[in-house]
């Protein structure tokens, strides 16, 4: 390896590498003729390259590493070096991983990865980060930042060295190296040269084995995928008329590839034979229109006698005189989830018969408990009952609309439920809305439902009261709260049975029964502009007025004995008997609160009671009240006591406000107390005048010059 011919290097040399020549590098000088050695050399190389080619041609993937490391011995032997390396960059990690390596006294050494931006920090640079080479004859010659390089090349036992980048794509992907044990050997500008090109040959050969590897990953995930999804791929050669398939659609089909025959005639044989007609009119019609594609669902004869179902779809591409040249498509085997969609339907049938069933053992059940009138539960035996019940019957069995109408707590919504269980809709929904306890700006879709998006922080579909009432009852409670502009919405479903939900413009039809109650009068709400009048005549076809607990005061008794053996029950007391006395003043209070006050009257006295008799926990009616002369206020109507109702319903209020500290809302406050809503409380304060007096500030301070607001 001595001689060279130089007058060759001397262009090569500074074309390749003008500034790249430190100390080791013989720098271009003229040799006399040439002789019979660098001709040889000459011819060595280019068998040594024409053999390197020839050996990676047609090697397997999985062999390259294995045939580079014995090629590298070749390469090591010609250029007179200790071995040669092949490095691949690992750009993330800053690291060299070893591709290959072959030495005289060894066969390859395994591959594994180095840190070479902290053992060669210079060389790392100056090869991966700069794409120059490291060139060197002795270790003396070495820059002084090399200082690191050094002291790691004398522990590898390194005295000489040339190793050069090799790029792909503009940038350093690998390296190839000849490192020396001994000092002093050189690296002519032509070794420089027949090193890159028997490195590129390398490269070459590593990336060729990249590709097929990732190749061969592709294929094996996407044939994974399709036997996941049970998805099959086939291309169509028309003009050979090949037929080629993925392994799943043999799968899909139940044959092998050595059975099929591979064309279109032998993929007809395995159509089922009453869907085979419209499978070739299907690639046929797409056959002749280009640009169109077919998507057809039909069954698979298999060879063992089984049947696929499968979704086939197909595009074609046609030449440019307009002629199908190859069609391309899928198979997707849809078998499971058309059982799935058979066995789902069966159960939504039988589903059904045993819905009727328990239908009609839920109506012959209570046709033998005798809960077909309805009226079980409903407390009282009064002439005026009696007749409540009258009209409930009368008009049970019928699709009119029924109104109740009476004063707060008469028991508007237990008649409604009676009404509805005494119609044929008993075994259906009874579903109850109340008015006036639903925000104003919520109570659109809670009665007609909303789509998906109808308003900010709707997420989600939502089913409104109507439609979970279909086929059933819908109990509208303190009607007169309805806002005016869902009056009108109201009034379209009484009239045609239909409504939209917020959000979509499609209409819904039930089928509902609608009974509403009030405590107001509507005609007066009416004249005051605050109901509509069509919607009050709607509502008003079939009027029921509940009787205040005053107008049927024999009911008082049974009443008072029904609670207070309830609440005995539910509190674990063993309360025998009502005293004279405390039923006595039960028959000649007035009962502003009627039933709902009663009742809270009686759960009170309960849990203060500790004997056999029931003790009244405050006192609903003095003496003097009881004999003094009647009297009638501004407005009012008269009661036995001598006050009006209206005064007897601001005192019992008053009370109220004053024994839980003015607190309308909340746990043990005047609305759960007298069982009536918030607002109902505050519209009766601001009607009767009720006002919480402010704070004194001192003892001398004089009375507020505005009343305080009464805690919620």
């Amino acid at each position: 390896m001595d001689m060279r011919d130089a007058s060759e290097d001397q262009s090569l040399q500074f074309e390749l590498y003008p500034h790249a020549f430190p100390q080791g590098v013989r720098e271009p000088a003229v040799e006399s003729a040439m002789t019979a050695g660098p001709l040889d050399e000459r011819l060595q190389f280019e068998y040594l390259i024409s053999d390197l080619s020839a050996a990676f041609l047609n090697v397997a993937p999985d062999r390259v590493e294995e045939e580079a490391a014995g090629v590298l011995g070749r390469v090591s032997r010609f250029f007179g070096a200790d071995h040669c390396s092949l490095l691949e960059v690992l750009r993330d990690r800053k690291q060299v991983r070893i591709v290959s390596i072959n030495v005289h006294d060894g066969g390859p050494r395994e591959a594994l990865s180095v840190d070479a931006a902290s053992g060669h920090p210079w060389a790392y640079h100056r090869l991966v980060e700069q794409g120059e080479p490291v060139i060197f004859s002795t270790l003396e010659a070495l820059p002084p930042e090399a200082t690191v390089d050094r002291a790691a090349w004398e522990r590898e036992d390194v005295h000489a060295l040339l190793m050069l980048p090799l790029r792909v794509g503009g940038q350093v992907t690998h390296l190839v190296g000849l490192p020396s044990h001994h000092t002093g050997h050189e690296w002519p500008a032509i070794d420089m040269h027949r090193l890159r090109v028997l490195g590129e040959i390398f490269v070459g050969a590593t990336m060729h084995r990249h590709a097929r590897e990732a190749l061969q990953r592709s294929e094996r995930q996407l044939a994974e995928a399709q036997r996941i999804a049970h998805l099959g791929s086939w291309e169509w050669d028309i003009v050979r008329g090949d037929l080629q398939w993925s392994n799943e659609v043999y799968r899909i089909f139940g044959v092998r590839p050595h059975e099929f025959g591979g064309t279109y005639v032998a993929f007809l044989a395995l159509v089922h034979p009453d869907d085979r007609d419209a499978v070739a009119q299907a690639v046929t019609a797409v056959l002749a229109a280009p640009g169109a594609a077919f998507s057809i669902e039909h069954r698979v004869a298999r060879p063992d006698g089984s049947i696929r179902i499968v979704q086939a779809r197909g595009e074609v591409t046609f030449d440019h005189d307009g002629k199908p040249v190859r069609m391309i498509g899928t198979v997707l085997d849809v078998t499971e989830r058309k059982q799935t969609e058979e066995a789902l339907q069966k159960a939504v049938e039988e589903i059904g018969v045993y819905r009727e069933q328990l239908q009609a053992e839920n109506i012959y059940l209570r046709q033998e408990m005798g809960l077909g009138v309805g009226f079980s539960h409903i407390v009282g035996a009064s002439d005026e009952i009696e007749y409540v019940k009258f009209r409930v019957r009368q008009v049970a069995q019928t699709k009119a609309t029924a109104l109740l109408t009476g004063e707060t707590g008469t028991g508007k919504g237990v008649f409604a439920r009676a009404l509805h269980d005494a119609s044929s809709r008993k075994g259906k929904p009874f579903v109850h809305v109340n008015c006036a306890g639903l925000p104003p700006n919520l109570i659109e879709s809670e009665l007609f439902g909303r789509e998906k998006g109808a308003f900010t922080g709707s997420t989600a579909r939502q089913i409104g009261r109507f439609e979970l009432a279909d086929d059933g009852t819908i109990y509208l409670d303190e009607i007169a709260e309805l806002p005016p502009e869902l009056q009108a919405k109201l009034l379209k479903v009484l009239e045609s049975g239909e409504f939209e939900r917020l959000g979509s413009p499609r209409a819904v039809k039930v089928d509902v029964r609608v009974i509403a109650s009030t405590n107001r009068q509507l005609e007066d709400e009416v004249k005051a502009g605050r109901f509509r009048k069509d919607l009050f005549y709607r509502l008003n076809v079939f009027p029921i007025t509940i009787p205040p607990l005053r107008q049927r005061k024999e009911d008082i008794p049974l009443l008072a004995n029904f609670y207070v053996h309830k609440f005995s029950k539910n509190y674990g007391k063993n309360i025998k008997r009502i005293p004279k006395e405390v039923m006595t003043a039960f028959e000649h209070y007035a009962w502003p609160g009627n039933v709902r006050e009663l009742i809270n009257i009686v759960e009170r006295a309960v849990i203060v009671s500790d004997g056999p008799a029931l003790r009244l926990a405050e006192q609903i009616a003095t003496p003097a009240q009881l004999n003094a002369p009647q009297a009638k206020a501004a407005g009012g109507v008269e009661a036995r006591d001598g006050a009006s109702l209206l005064e007897i319903e601001r005192r019992h209020i008053l009370q109220t406000l004053q024994e839980t500290g003015w607190r309308i809302e909340g746990p043990r406050g005047a609305a759960q107390i007298l069982r009536m809503h918030p607002s109902t409380i505050r519209a009766r304060m601001k009607k009767l005048g009720i006002q919480r007096p402010a704070p004194q500030a001192s003892a001398s301070a004089g009375p507020p010059s505005a009343p305080a607001q009464v805690s919620k």
